[in-house]
């Protein structure tokens, strides 16, 4: 195989995504495009796929068979099994599609598709419904169902994203080993950590453009230099609360969420089992465990999605769960992001109106906001560095930026409890430091309390007080262990500015 892209261009609705690339792969290499969110690099990696076509330029020597992995199809697998789900016509929980018939959609060859999950890891999930997946085992089952085509090139856009340590790993080998079945792997990439020493060559984008296109070897050379902070001073806007909650405020030491012997099972498989623990006001919560130790589930049971918490001894906001409390009295306490999240929030909006949309804990906007709330979402705009895309369709951001979006919209209205679910997937190194940074100061702020949920042990927080860690046991459940962090104790503490722990700046 030899795939060559000479002075192409590429234009959506008359904006210039990509500018005269010239790019050629071949057989037996390993490539990785790299590149800052909104760099272009997914726009590049959708002419490779064939997902989409140059508007001017030429591509050559495109396999007829190519594999394609990308949030977009992660998000549109969702859709459909949001859409066909028949529930409300069952005397049961429609389970959609199974892992294993979702592999064997395009080719039914049932051994292969097999033979395929089992090296993923996947023969456990291959009865399981795609709903009832989490993110990153939604995503190898993706990779399994492309690899059933046999593709000659196969392009992944983020393919380690919502992956733990272990299955980083694991994947990583596995997608090495493709090179050595004359696949051409090319891994689309934010983060710089991320190119395996096995990468062979390196395509950097910067403003739809390729500024390096090398060896990784040579390509190393040009990056000892380090890595740039985003930015040297972070300011957060004015707090602006939902209607109906200015106010509210707890006290240092005040129960925010308590978890006494909580234990979860679904269609007799245990997830958790005897989780107990108290999150106070002032409190810095962070949360680790491998795919599948149950973290969704217990963020879930906080955030007032799961109807197993009224089963179980737990108490939100100093009310105990089941006492006539309604979802949006806790919702309204709450700043939340995740994955799951990003990938749910399917309204036809723009930045600035997702960003007002967390004053009202809605999907969308619903009713007119006053000029304080609108000037605030426009100081968010400010902070993420996404003010001139303000009102362009959300969709029409890369998913890092979107991600930003999203983060802003949690943290607008100032919740008493934030909940970060793995902030930084899809965010390039600067964004990722950044948010980081953003988190910290919310943190050491006073009036805000984090539960922060990470895989990457890099990505932690230095004002964190407190761990839970979760073991995962199929038999019986996750078990949980929490312990007190001494300040500065965590792994990437010491990489933070000394500016972020300077407190909230005063605006007015």
């Amino acid at each position: 195989m030899e795939m060559k892209l000479t002075a192409v261009n590429y234009h959506i609705a008359g904006d210039a995504w990509l500018r005269d690339i010239d790019l050629t792969l071949s057989r037996g290499e390993v490539w990785a495009i790299i590149g800052a969110n909104g760099s272009g690099k997914s726009a590049l990696g959708k002419l490779l796929a064939g997902q989409a076509a140059p508007s001017s330029g030429r591509l050559t020597g495109r396999p007829e068979t190519v594999g394609h992995l990308s949030f977009e199809e992660h998000l549109a697998t969702i859709e459909r099994e949001l859409r066909d789900d028949d529930t409300d016509f069952m005397d049961r929980i429609d389970p959609g599609r199974s892992a294993l018939g979702f592999i064997m959609e395009a080719v039914r060859d049932e051994p292969k598709a097999r033979q395929l999950g089992e090296s993923f890891g996947l023969a456990p999930l291959f009865d399981r419904g795609l709903r009832f997946l989490s993110t990153g085992e939604i995503r190898k089952t993706l990779m399994c169902r492309a690899l059933m085509k046999d593709p000659v090139l196969f392009v992944l856009d983020d393919p380690f994203s919502g992956l733990d340590k272990g299955a980083v790993a694991s994947l990583g080998e596995r997608i090495h080993g493709l090179s050595r079945t004359g696949i051409t792997p090319v891994l689309i990439l934010g983060r710089q950590g991320e190119v395996a020493p096995w990468v062979t060559h390196v395509a950097e984008m910067d403003e739809g453009r390729l500024v390096f296109c090398g060896t990784q070897s040579a390509w190393r050379t040009k990056v000892q230099g380090g890595q740039p902070l985003r930015s040297s001073r972070i300011e957060l806007p004015d707090a602006c609360f939902v209607p109906g909650s200015e106010g509210r405020t707890f006290s240092s030491g005040e129960s925010l969420v308590c978890f006494q012997e909580v234990s979860v099972a679904y269609n007799g498989r245990c997830v958790l089992d005897n989780i107990s623990f108290i999150l106070r006001q002032g409190d810095h919560l962070m949360i680790t465990g491998p795919n599948g130790s149950g973290k969704s589930t217990l963020l879930s049971m906080i955030n007032g999605d799961n109807p197993k918490a009224y089963g179980n001894d737990i108490s939100l906001f100093g009310q105990q769960r089941g006492t006539g409390e309604s979802i949006w009295d806790i919702k309204k306490q709450i700043g939340y992001l995740s994955a799951e999240f990003q990938i749910g929030y399917r309204a036809a909006a723009t930045p600035f109106s997702t960003i007002l949309s967390g004053l009202s804990d809605s999907i969308g906007t619903y009713r007119k906001f006053s000029t304080q709330e609108k000037e605030a979402a426009l100081a968010w705009l400010g902070v993420i560095g996404l003010s001139d895309k303000a009102e362009r369709p959300l969709r029409r951001l890369s998913s890092g930026e979107q991600r930003m979006v999203l983060i802003a919209r949690a943290m607008i209205k100032a919740p008493p409890l934030l909940i970060l679910d793995e902030p930084c997937q899809g965010l390039d190194d600067a964004n990722s430091r950044f948010v980081l940074g953003l988190a910290d100061k919310v943190g050491y702020s006073g009036k805000t309390t984090l539960i922060y949920v990470t895989h990457t042990e890099a990505d932690t927080l230095s004002c964190i007080t407190h761990h839970l860690q979760l073991t995962p046991n199929r038999e019986t459940g996750s078990k949980a262990r929490l312990k007190t962090v001494p300040p500065a104790a965590l792994p990437g503490a010491k990489l933070l500015p000394d500016f972020i722990k300077t407190g909230l700046t005063n605006r007015s």
